[in-house]
């Protein structure tokens, strides 16, 4: 339960910087067999799917380019954000009881995509204010990537063992801070 919680906030996540990415990212992993979609978003499976949400996807992408029109979306994606992020979340939390689903639903879902959604609307209206709405392009271009990465990424995480991705960077900071603490002798 623990992994599908942090699977949900994590796709919540990518929601509150894009709408559609996150359930393209479900829909092609489950198009393709790299995931079982909860019973839920079964229909997230489905070639129609894959193909409107595609088109969804990519017009929002395209859209969140236009300076003063990001602005304009920002506003409109809040309760879409927020709601994206409470549905992603309880679809995968089908194991828990509805009250832990729901709860941790709400609280967790759709606050961190309402968050992240806040977050990217003060960016962009500091953006648009310092910079009359020239660095939003390059912006909204790094939200888009990031939303992409953070939903692979997640679903990733369905599918690879946690150890898998823990351990090498287990021993990654093991070595670091062996490096910062014990610092090498030979400077010449």
């Amino acid at each position: 339960m623990i992994l599908n919680l942090l699977v949900g906030i994590g796709l919540s996540t990518a929601a509150g910087l894009r709408v559609f990415t996150p359930f393209l990212t479900i829909s092609i992993a489950s198009y393709y067999g790299v995931i079982v979609p909860p019973e839920s978003l079964e229909w997230l499976a489905t070639n129609q799917a894959v193909i409107v949400l595609s088109v969804a996807t990519i017009s929002e992408l395209i859209a969140y380019e236009v300076p003063w029109f990001n602005n304009l979306l920002n506003l409109i994606s809040i309760p879409f954000a927020t709601i994206a992020g409470i549905i992603i979340t309880a679809s995968f939390l089908t194991d828990a009881s509805p009250l832990q689903q729901w709860s941790l639903s709400i609280i967790a879902g759709g606050g961190t995509a309402l968050t992240a959604d806040l977050f990217s609307n003060t960016a962009h209206v500091a953006l648009t204010a310092t910079s009359g709405g020239t660095a939003n392009p390059i912006f909204s271009l790094i939200e888009s990537a990031l939303t992409i990465a953070i939903s692979v990424v997640a679903i990733i995480a369905i599918t690879v063992p946690v150890a898998l991705i823990l351990v090498p960077i287990l021993f990654k900071l093991i070595k670091w801070v062996g490096d910062f603490f014990h610092p090498s002798q030979n400077i010449n």
